[in-house]
């Protein structure tokens, strides 16, 4: 049985007992050992989104005010219940709901991931994005049980042990990309199992442009766990109040990977520049064939992650002015070239138009300075975008 069936099957186990009982044992025996009601006993919450994510956030538990405890069981089925989790996001934010489920930690949470460039935002697409960032990555309850707080020394490492166990053999049991445990309490955790740690400080940017006071940091950890390898981080201010947290997703993001290759096209490639917080799944987006033919969504993902990631005033090297195309577009039937001497505050238009439109910005083709049907302009009012050097082919 793979880990994930067995997982399956745990909470299976105590959906029945909450079903029949009101409670799950494995609840109350944990309060006992603590020798309080510590956690509620019922309505468990073990995950949300894909067991089988690329990226992973442990949280300690699910916060649970001590009024909302012993709730009944309102589920009419273990599926109805699995599905509920398994596609949160959707029954909050799909098109088939009212659509009136607010979270400001659903907000925070696609600030935070959006820097790693792995699920798959839509820019100005909000509800979709908020569906996107908690179905298609894993959250992962450390104990599936509320509480208003959690206070490891008072409920006992012994306690919390069997549960760090079955967390890291879920983790282990498919391939992952990122790994984070939000909260430095997992330095102590995880200790018994950490092989090797590492802590990087710094600061961070506000909105006003001036940087924290207090440093921020990432622990990056290398975990030894049943004879297998887990590379992972903790993020030690994730829930810190009024945090820069898209800020904080850049840094982790940067150092969770290496860094790029300085920018311009080595052997039909384009390399990486290295002004700026490049990671391994941003350096396989920047660093594609230059003869490739790229769809929209791949092009526009392209610009996003040149423009926030490098301080270049144009999006490639180039000796005369029009003469090098540096990425080619295809859309529908239609092929188009951007070329190298496209400028960066012509980007930064596009990319602002873009989110205006609602992530999906109307081509249209005008003359060029020459009067050649094949300049490409923008949206409804065919706007022009001085120094945007994009021809149809």
């Amino acid at each position: 049985m793979s880990y994930i069936k067995k997982y399956k099957s745990q909470i299976k186990k105590d959906f029945d007992q909450w079903s029949k009982n009101g409670n799950c044992q494995n609840a109350v025996n944990l309060n006992s050992s603590i020798g309080e009601d510590y956690f509620d006993t019922s309505n468990p919450h073990y995950f949300t989104g894909n067991l089988s994510s690329e990226i992973v956030l442990v949280q300690l538990n699910p916060k649970r005010n001590k009024e909302d405890y012993g709730i009944i069981n309102h589920f009419k089925s273990f599926e109805e219940y699995w599905d509920f989790y398994e596609r949160f996001g959707y029954h909050h934010y799909g098109v088939d709901t009212d659509r009136t489920h607010r979270s400001p930690f659903d907000y925070k949470q696609i600030r935070f991931l959006e820097p790693f460039n792995i699920l798959p935002f839509k820019m100005g697409d909000k509800f979709y994005n908020l569906e996107t960032v908690i179905d298609q990555k894993l959250q992962i309850e450390l104990i599936p049980y509320g509480s208003p707080d959690f206070n490891y020394k008072k409920i006992g490492l012994n306690n919390i042990n069997p549960f760090i166990n079955s967390i890291l053999q879920l983790i282990l049991s498919c391939e992952r990309k990122y790994v984070i445990f939000c909260g430095r309490v997992f330095c102590e955790l995880l200790s018994p199992y950490i092989i090797n740690q590492e802590t990087s400080c710094f600061k961070l940017k506000k909105n006003d442009s001036t940087e924290t006071r207090d440093n921020f940091e990432l622990i990056k950890i290398k975990i030894k766990y049943h004879g297998n390898i887990l590379e992972a981080a903790i993020a030690p201010q994730f829930a810190k109040q009024g945090a820069p947290i898209r800020r904080y997703g850049e840094k982790i993001a940067e150092l969770y990977y290496s860094n790029g290759k300085p920018n311009q096209i080595i052997d039909g490639k384009i390399s990486i520049p290295n002004t700026k917080n490049i990671n391994s799944l941003e350096k396989s987006i920047l660093s594609v064939d230059k003869k490739k033919l790229l769809n929209r969504r791949s092009f526009e993902k392209w610009l996003m992650v040149w423009y926030r990631k490098t301080d270049d005033s144009t999006i490639g090297d180039f000796e005369n002015y029009g003469q090098q195309a540096l990425l080619w577009v295809k859309d529908k039937s239609k092929k188009y070239k951007l070329n190298a001497d496209t400028k960066r505050d012509a980007v930064k238009i596009y990319l602002n138009m873009l989110d205006q439109s609602g992530g999906f910005l109307k081509w249209t083709i005008a003359p060029n300075a020459k009067g050649r049907m094949n300049k490409v302009v923008f949206g409804d009012e065919k706007t022009k975008i001085s120094g945007f050097y994009m021809y149809l082919i």
